[in-house]
């Protein structure tokens, strides 16, 4: 069997990259004969097009439902570790993809605003498939499993949508190196403000390379589904269910702000009071901006929605197998019993002891409208996901 020749430059997709790579060997060296007309063409920066040269005989020769058969069969053309990889990550997401897929059903046509509403079972069940699906790959490739840079699901990643094909190449090569950067900083799993300030310059870095390839229009259209806010803004909108306007005027506010005071969502550090306060005026203002933007029935609705506590009772509901709408149901008895406690703690008659009764009184209401809806065991569990808030009806002791 002859050798595939050299790797084609340009070539949009990875997968497609590594069609044409072993479709081009040709059954012998100098008998290739270039299309005349081909979809798949590789296009330079310049503009230049390079017409692939394809045997359409080769894929059949290698093609073979047993993967050990397929990988020594590459092998034996002389294809490169990292095409294997790329090749045979494709092959076996096959044989998983009707396992994810009766998962989450959604996952292909769902939109770059949305994420899959959290599910702790689901969740685990996709952690544990993907770590089944790597483990196959490893398994089969051994000691020679290559790099990651080409596994065919990295050109799947919703984040590229907007990229155009003739540049995704060298974003995603792009991509690699930076996350290669960042990788040290993660690999503690203590992110220290020295780290942190080390993300953001990359980040920034980043964001102006990318610039040096796309187009102001094409870069907007990536930042808006792969940037750290956009990324954030997705996790917390989960039960939101925005529309993609909603999403994008959110994004527009959110950005700004993050950039400024969020360290592009890496934590905001130490600030001083000064800082603080800026902060705490600035975050008032954005409130009031989203309010005034999604108008007041679906600001409530977002209000609900990005709170921590509900995003978690969310979660709990899911997990018991109860009706979505239970989660409203605890969201009622959560705002209810804060504002009383709010009114207690303001009213300056009601101190010591009869503050503390009348906090215990509240506690013991929330425990039965809760219990209602999840449950004795329900409610244990709602305290630790979602029930934080019920700390506030017990008053800390002053010290001694």
């Amino acid at each position: 069997m002859t050798k595939p020749i050299s790797l084609l430059c340009g070539v949009s997709l990875l997968l497609n990259a590594a069609l044409l790579f072993f479709l081009a060997s040709g059954s012998s060296e100098g008998s290739q004969k270039p299309t005349t007309s081909n979809p798949s063409a590789a296009v330079t920066r310049d503009g230049a097009t390079i017409q692939p040269v394809v045997d359409a005989t080769v894929w059949p020769n290698l093609k073979t439902d047993e993967l050990p058969t397929l990988i020594a069969r590459l092998r034996e053309a002389g294809f490169p570790a990292d095409m294997i990889r790329a090749i045979l990550s494709e092959e076996v997401n096959k044989l998983f993809s009707a396992r994810r897929k009766a998962l989450d059903p959604d996952a292909a046509n769902r939109p770059f605003w949305k994420d899959r509403p959290r599910d702790p079972k689901i969740d685990q069940a996709l952690r544990q498939l993907s770590r089944e699906q790597q483990k196959t790959v490893n398994d089969l490739l051994g000691k020679d499993t290559g790099t990651d840079g080409l596994v065919a699901s990295a050109y799947q990643n919703r984040q590229l949508d907007g990229v155009p094909a003739e540049k995704r190449d060298e974003v995603q090569q792009l991509l690699r190196d930076y996350n290669e950067k960042r990788s040290d900083a993660f690999s503690s799993g203590v992110i220290t403000p020295a780290d942190r300030a080390k993300l953001v310059a990359l980040d920034k870095e980043q964001h102006e390379a990318m610039s040096k390839i796309l187009s102001p229009t094409e870069l907007a259209e990536y930042d808006v589904r792969a940037s750290n806010t956009a990324n954030m803004l997705r996790y917390e909108l989960t039960a939101f269910n925005p529309t993609e306007q909603e999403f994008r005027e959110l994004y527009a506010l959110k950005r700004p702000f993050d950039e400024q005071y969020n360290n592009n969502n890496y934590g905001v550090g130490q600030l001083s009071q000064d800082q603080i306060r800026q902060r705490t005026d600035a975050q008032k203002q954005l409130n009031e901006q989203i309010k005034a933007t999604l108008g007041p029935e679906r600001a409530a609705e977002y209000e609900r929605a990005t709170d921590y506590n509900y995003r978690q009772a969310s979660q709990l509901v899911a997990r018991l197998d109860l009706p979505p709408e239970t989660t409203n149901q605890l969201w009622e008895v959560q705002k209810d019993i804060q504002q009383r406690t709010k009114d207690i703690y303001a009213d300056n008659s009601v101190r010591g002891e009869d503050r503390t009764q009348k906090l215990a009184t509240l506690a013991e209401e929330a425990k039965t409208r809760i219990s209602a809806s999840l449950g004795a065991q329900g409610f244990e569990a709602y305290k630790q996901y979602g029930g934080q808030w019920m700390q506030q009806l017990t008053p800390r002791k002053r010290p001694q």
